[in-house]
Parts: C-alpha cells; structure tokens; sequence
C-alpha cells in the first residue's frame, strides 16, 4: 500500500519534471544602465496599445578611446533615435549596418571627448506589439584613435 504523503511526492515530481526549465532576460527598465566594456541584454514586454521608448546608459566612456557599440534585438523591431540621443560633449560618433534600425553598429570616438569620464545615452523606439522582445548591448573598447 503507497502511503498518501509518498504518492503526492511521486506527483509532483513527475508534473515537475515535465515543465521546461527557460531563463527569462530581466525585464528592461525604461533606462538600462550598461557600464563600457560589458554586455547587457533585458526583455521588452509586449504591449500592443502604446509604442514606448527605452535607453541604454551606457556609463564609463572613457577620453581618448574608442569604442565599438553593437545593438541588437530579438523578435521585435527597434529603431535607434539619434537626435534624441546624448553623446559625451566632443565625441564623435559613426553610424553602421541597418542604421537606426536594430541590429546595427555605432563606433564611438573620444580622442576630443570634454570630460576624463562620461556617460552616453542611446534612445531607442519599440513600437507596440503582441510580441515580446529582447534589446541587447555591448560597448567594448577598440584601438586608441
């Protein structure tokens, strides 16, 4: 005879066994904060009555480097606001790839950058969607120019 307390183990280890196990990205802060030199990644909601805006920070630019910045995204589209973005006064910067649209390259250079140390502010459109999505970014430092 399967004592009640041994059967209700064996059911919930089988149910649970049965469910995927899926790592989820954290849900993206309307600004996510990146430091140079690391990659962040955050899930975008859907939301199929309102189109949003987001920004990565990207903070610990450094004068006198140059660095190499990838945006991408995952099963939706974003769109990169340029204009309404920040860049450390006296950088310079190039647009890459799908420009504005994600996935797309933006090389930043800031041999005349004002500041030793600054913080770049990327603005990026999500247009409303049924689909939940993923933005990522990553800033790595490329040759001194």
């Amino acid at each position: 005879m399967i004592k009640i307390k041994s059967f209700r183990w064996l059911w919930k280890s089988l149910i649970l066994s049965c469910i995927p196990l899926t790592v989820w990205s954290a849900s993206c802060n309307t600004h996510e904060i990146c430091p140079a030199g690391t990659s962040c990644e955050c899930q975008i909601s859907a939301d199929s009555a309102y189109d949003r805006y987001f920004y990565f920070d990207v903070t610990n630019i450094k004068k006198h480097t140059s660095y190499h910045c990838y945006l991408n995204n995952v099963d939706a589209s974003y769109n990169l606001i340029l204009d309404k973005s920040t860049f450390p006064v006296g950088s310079t910067y190039i647009c890459q790839g799908y420009c504005p649209f994600f996935p797309m390259d933006l090389v930043l250079n800031t041999a005349n950058m004002e500041k030793d140390l600054d913080t770049m502010i990327l603005k990026y459109y999500v247009s409303a969607s049924d689909i939940p999505g993923k933005a990522s970014i990553s800033c790595m430092e490329k040759d001194t120019p």
